[in-house]
């Protein structure tokens, strides 16, 4: 990757390490008892919430999406409605199979049952991994000042921290969306280097990877559409070769890059795995694509 590179992955996870964080004053000093006392509420909360999903009826489950708008991407890396660009028809079509896709999560969905223990085990697992990752994403000079890095971790903060780490986080955004907009600058340059039946079809953002494979001169992708926003669920590069492989299992397709290399296509497509933070690439050249 040229643009979407594991450093672009992880600035975009430190651009909202503010969005939960609230003020108190109790935050500004290391205090146990305060600590204690706010792990004990935090996890309360969490177990009434979760015991609430639990006891949804299927009919609260999965209420129809009151579909005002569809919004998609455009090259500018702006949301648009899709009634800018397509039919009224072709509208109808889209809000169809996406809530035809929901009635279908909806009747493969199992609630699981409400268990007190398991899920105490998971809020204190979840706990200590949201350390680590404050530990390992914010700078030296904001870490050395917070008084209790596992009160920032329970979303409390005193203001003059959360003050900072909103303005690293908004740091972090705008070099992510300096990436985002150069890279839409470099594809429009070299979009007309690219047969239209790849500008139309290649799109598998949220897609899982199930498998990567060599059949004959070709490489086979098999996915899992279900959580993309395509009908293709296998993509055929043509006399591929596969310069870089890190394919793991449950990873999913985040972004891609096309690059016109001589007679050939190279395709950079960054994965990630069920762990949001693992990020990681595929690289493979090909002279053509077609999609199944």
């Amino acid at each position: 990757m040229k643009f979407f590179t594991k450093e672009y992955q992880r600035d975009m996870g430190r651009t909202d390490i503010h969005m939960l964080m609230r003020v108190t004053k109790k935050a500004e000093k290391f205090d146990e008892k305060y600590y204690q006392d706010l792990y004990k509420k935090e996890l309360k909360n969490f177990l009434q919430e979760q015991k609430e999903i639990c006891e949804m009826t299927e009919e609260d489950e999965f209420d129809e999406t009151d579909w005002n708008e569809i919004s998609v991407m455009d090259e500018e890396g702006n949301m648009v409605s899709v009634s800018e660009f397509m039919l009224q028809e072709e509208v109808e079509e889209l809000r169809n199979n996406i809530l035809e896709e929901e009635r279908e999560a909806a009747e493969n969905f199992e609630m699981e049952e409400y268990d007190e223990v398991k899920l105490t085990s998971e809020f204190a697992q979840s706990h200590k991994y949201e350390i680590e990752f404050l530990k390992n994403n914010l700078p030296k000079d904001i870490l050395d000042d917070v008084a209790d890095i596992r009160v920032l971790a329970l979303n409390k903060a005193s203001k003059n921290i959360k003050k900072r780490i909103e303005k690293y986080c908004k740091e972090n955004e705008k070099t992510t969306e300096k990436v985002m907009k150069d890279y839409f600058n470099y594809f429009k340059k070299v979009e007309k280097q690219i047969p239209q039946k790849i500008l139309d079809n290649y799109d598998f953002h949220d897609c899982e990877i199930l498998s990567v494979k060599k059949v004959g001169d070709d490489i086979v992708f098999d996915l899992d559409n279900s959580g993309g926003f395509t009908d293709i669920n296998k993509i055929i590069y043509r006399n591929g070769q596969i310069i870089e492989n890190n394919l793991e299992e449950n990873s999913y397709w985040i972004y891609d890059e096309i690059y016109k290399i001589d007679d050939l296509y190279e395709f950079h497509i960054g994965i990630s795995s069920n762990n949001e933070y693992e990020y990681d690439y595929i690289t493979l050249r090909a002279s053509d694509v077609d999609f199944e």
